[in-house]
């Protein structure tokens, strides 16, 4: 028994060490404003504004993520010390009604070093942000708000190195991911149809996404571009 909990919490710090030196530093108050581009020729722009504040529930510290769209309202919160997201409450505007959506953790999961865990696609653009940019490696996916595995399909997040990108005539530094589905079994030669999603991430301490590009589906006209317009603090 004694054997078994030592290797438990041996694998523990192992996980919380190998995080922590890649921990972002995010400032209370932070607020990212970002516009999304759509269709073949850019046809469609939306814009949204995200930000960010430390808050303390049951003697445990969390990020507080707003974000605010034209369509819809998320409110998510992630731990300080593992950035794992925890809850979420989600309002998606209708043409017929709006929908709202609570999910929340009953019990934090242990990840293993190679895993990062969402509730919520909208959770990639800050819990990324504790990616081992200094210590890259693939990372496994984990969409913890379906309570189980996904059959047949996995999601992973491959470092594809350092970039310099211009938005709005200005550069920055950045750090390149990619994330990915693979499809296995029968389904297994799908994969390649599957469209790749590719994040930047500023190399300054906040590590805030700066672009994301992706698909919403097949086709040109499903395509998706964010990019920032301003970051305050």
């Amino acid at each position: 028994m004694k054997t078994t909990t030592a290797i438990a919490c041996f694998l523990m710090t192992l996980t919380t060490v190998l995080f922590s030196q890649d921990f972002p530093v995010i400032p209370d108050g932070e607020v990212i404003r970002y516009k999304t581009l759509m269709g073949k020729r850019n046809s469609r722009i939306e814009y949204s504004s995200q930000s960010i504040y430390r808050i303390r529930e049951e003697n445990r510290d969390f990020f507080l993520v707003k974000t605010n769209s034209s369509d819809q309202l998320t409110e998510t919160r992630i731990t300080t010390d593992s950035f794992i997201p925890v809850a979420l409450n989600k309002t998606v505007y209708g043409q017929r009604s709006d929908i709202n959506t609570n999910v929340s953790l009953l019990k934090e999961p242990q990840l293993s070093p190679d895993e990062i865990a969402v509730l919520d696609t909208n959770d990639l653009a800050n819990v990324l942000r504790a990616y081992p940019f200094t210590n890259p490696r693939d990372m496994n996916l984990i969409f913890l708000a379906t309570g189980q595995e996904m059959e047949n399909m996995s999601f992973s997040v491959t470092y594809i190195g350092e970039e310099t990108i211009t938005l709005n005539n200005r550069q920055y530094d950045s750090w390149k991911l990619e994330m990915k589905a693979e499809m296995s079994g029968a389904m297994a030669l799908f994969s390649s149809m599957i469209p790749k999603t590719y994040m930047w991430f500023s190399k300054e301490d906040s590590r805030h996404l700066l672009k994301m590009t992706g698909s919403r589906g097949p086709g040109a006209e499903n395509a998706i571009t964010l990019e920032m317009i301003s970051y305050t603090k």
